[in-house]
């Protein structure tokens, strides 16, 4: 019997000693485990938004220029479709070029296929000298609104004028809302 006791307190040391792990050892590595889990997930996300911050403040130092882009571009496709400012604007630089402007007529205007801009078609014909001409191109091109000229026709002009030139421009706008104007 002398020989069980020392068996049987072994025996219960082990029992209390595998029901501490179990009960007291085995949750906190789960909570230990839990808690590197999480610490590398936190890490992630603060890179990820470090990340974002750099971004944030890069786009923050690069606002003016930004800012200054979208007013020109606000300038060349304006909000509105201003069809009495283009008119004006054409027969500034047909004026400044020494071309007669024989017909501008602005069509109806069309949403893009995208839905973010319109499209206004105008019909423009202009008579002058080959150097007018010229020139006018050259000034449609740097004209201050954005117009895309789509088809040209050269033919001989009428009398003064050395040559006719017809072309179909595309104008644009940012104004999806817009209606023909009033014939």
């Amino acid at each position: 019997m002398r020989r069980r006791g020392p068996v049987v307190v072994a025996v219960g040391f082990g029992v209390v000693a595998f029901i501490a792990i179990f009960f007291l050892v085995l949750p906190k590595m789960s909570a230990v485990s839990k808690a590197k889990k999480d610490l590398v997930a936190e890490q992630t996300k603060e890179q990820s938004l470090q990340l974002r911050l750099s971004q944030l403040q890069a786009a923050k130092q690069e606002a003016p220029q930004t800012q200054q882009a979208l007013d020109e571009l606000k300038v060349q496709i304006p909000p509105t479709a201003d069809i009495p400012g283009l008119i004006r604007v054409v027969a500034d630089a047909a004026d400044e070029t020494g071309m007669n402007v024989s017909t501008l007529s602005p069509g109806a205007p069309t949403v893009d296929g995208s839905g973010k801009f319109s499209i206004i078609p105008v019909s423009l014909t202009v008579d002058g000298s080959y150097f007018s001409l010229q020139e006018f191109l050259v000034k449609l091109e740097t004209l201050p609104r954005a117009m895309k000229v789509m088809q040209t026709q050269i033919s001989p002009g009428t009398p003064p004028y050395e040559l006719g030139i017809s072309l179909d421009v595309e104008v644009y706008t940012t104004d999806v809302n817009v209606t023909a104007p009033a014939a």
